[in-house]
């Protein structure tokens, strides 16, 4: 493990990690579905070696911007000493705003099938390019290994504190992240917690709903629970706004929920109805960060877990069905630390459909967002 330089430190892989690694094993050659890429721009004119040393110093603060991993053995996850940023810096303010937006738009496409080697070390990617004296886009691009969301504000938070810290002549040295080390450690020595939890919870699922009834008419003779890729990717967009809006507020206010309750409620319901039974089970990602581990908010990796939240259908009012979902949420994630594939239960995959909830703060460009930082797409 050594051979490439010296190490800070070796811990298991968390079970989202060891799922990322079996896919990239057997499809991250043609499916992009764990890489990640960000995209801002900034209003303001750019020294571009100071932001680059701010990435550098930003990586030496934070482990998990140095992670790779191993599965001589077991899959775990190495943290070097030492990391290298992946910097590509382009000067494209000779080009038209309509050659600009082009040339990044093959970029970004092409780094979506730039495949990551997830045993090498600097599992992201910089792209800064200058479009004019005052105004530069930037790409960041990730395998989502090494980051969750939560953790996006924080690492760009960092690396614009040290860059204007720079421009103003301040050297700064704030703490570096021990908590995700700590986190680590604090998983490891507690793996068997959970199991008896774990145990009660999944005889809560009786019955495996059936969702074939939503699949094209030529294509319900699959097992969607043993399909593996997906080839036809469709999506549709959905807005909550206006008196729906103010309704869902005040309703969520009135009764102390989460909007990300009853959305699962709504959703769970769907299932029920379409698949005919009482029970309904969703992927639920859930933060990890309730973990009794000191800075772990600030913290910088991958935290979350997906795992199986499991719905009873059961006549009463929809204001106490929301409320034990709600429950039921809270303690999957006081019990994060499961491998989902210890879950399952031959071969089949527990839940066919994925409910992700993003509440995140968008990252600011310094004080009175003096970067004019402006987000534009996360992909």
């Amino acid at each position: 493990m050594q051979e490439k330089g010296e190490i800070e430190g070796v811990y298991l892989a968390n079970s989202l990690q060891e799922g990322f690694v079996y896919h990239a094993l057997n499809q991250g050659d043609k499916d992009d579905a764990y890489r990640v890429q960000l995209i801002w721009d900034y209003h303001s004119k750019i020294n571009e070696e100071k932001l680059k040393d701010s990435w550098k110093r930003t990586q030496a603060a934070y482990p998990s911007l140095r992670l790779r991993f191993d599965w001589n053995g077991e899959i775990v996850q190495v943290i070097d000493k030492e990391g290298e940023v992946d910097w590509r810096y382009q000067d494209i303010s000779g080009m038209s705003k309509e050659a600009q937006e082009t040339l990044i738009g093959e970029i970004t496409q092409k780094d979506r099938f730039e495949v990551y080697d997830l045993t090498q070390g600097s599992l992201f990617r910089v792209y800064l390019f200058k479009r004019g004296d005052s105004h530069y886009s930037c790409l960041f691009s990730n395998h989502h290994a090494i980051l969750d969301g939560w953790s996006m504000p924080i690492i760009l938070n960092s690396i614009h504190d040290h860059y204007l810290g720079q421009l103003k002549g301040e050297a700064l040295s704030p703490a570096a992240d021990s908590a995700y080390a700590l986190t680590q450690q604090y998983l490891q020595s507690h793996k068997e917690d959970s199991a008896e939890f774990w145990n009660t919870y999944m005889g809560l699922l009786e019955d495996q709903e059936d969702l074939s009834s939503l699949v094209k008419e030529d294509q319900r003779h699959i097992d969607l629970g043993t399909y593996r890729h997906i080839q036809d990717h469709q999506h549709i967009k959905m807005q909550i706004e206006g008196v729906q809006y103010h309704t869902l507020k005040s309703f969520t206010k009135e009764h102390g929920f989460t909007v990300n309750a009853v959305l699962q409620y709504l959703w769970h319901k769907q299932l029920s109805i379409y698949s005919g039974l009482g029970t309904s089970v969703v992927g639920t990602t859930v933060s990890g960060r309730s973990l009794p581990v000191d800075g772990i908010e600030s913290s910088a990796g991958l935290y979350i877990n997906t795992l199986p939240l499991i719905v009873s259908h059961e006549d009463g009012r929809v204001v106490d069905q929301i409320t034990e979902i709600q429950n039921r949420i809270s303690e999957l994630n006081t019990h994060s630390d499961i491998n989902l594939a210890a879950l399952h239960h031959d071969g089949r995959r527990i839940f066919s459909s994925l409910f992700v909830y993003e509440n995140y703060p968008v990252p600011k460009g310094g004080e009175g967002n003096e970067l004019g930082f402006v987000f534009m797409d996360s992909v």
